[in-house]
């Protein structure tokens, strides 16, 4: 069942049963995170922003994410990270050289290797949809991707002043 928050004019919107989702302008929907640098938008302090179910931080009841790596997730999506699988089959790309190529999410606490597209999957990265207690990495690659966006003429220039 959906929850509606409301915490100034950013955070608002509503949450899914799986624990945190992001918040989506456009229907006013939480089920992304708004990624400004892919959208060609300008967004404003109160149009920008990720928003977190309470549940879903650590200790939270909404297990099993609960352990606050779905909110890592999100921030992620908020910092230019897209899924790792590229939010396609095999063919789609992630913008991140060092992430290889899946055909969708994984979910629960998959075995390693987890083999798609010819590939080992990253299933402990953050931005897959594992459980959180099977989540605990960035690759270099998006770390650099996400730094990248504090630099001068970056989306989010301004946070790192």
């Amino acid at each position: 069942m959906a929850k509606t928050l409301f915490r100034g004019p950013v955070l608002q919107g509503k949450f899914n049963e799986a624990g945190l989702t992001g918040f989506n302008l456009e229907d006013k929907s939480a089920n992304y995170t708004v990624q400004a640098a892919d959208s060609g938008k300008t967004f404003t302090s109160s149009t920008d922003g990720v928003v977190l179910l309470y549940s879903s931080l650590p200790d939270g009841a909404a297990a099993p994410y609960n352990e606050g790596r779905t909110a890592t997730h999100e921030v992620g999506h908020y910092l230019n990270l897209r899924h790792i699988w590229g939010d396609g089959r095999c063919r789609q790309d992630d913008f991140v050289a060092d992430t290889p190529s899946s055909d969708g999410a994984n979910y629960g606490c998959p075995s390693y290797p987890t083999v798609n597209c010819k590939s080992t999957d990253m299933t402990m990265n953050y931005m897959d949809y594992t459980d959180d207690a099977c989540m605990y990495m960035f690759s270099e690659g998006q770390k650099s991707r996400m730094r990248a966006i504090f630099a001068s003429g970056g989306i989010r220039e301004s946070l790192a002043q």
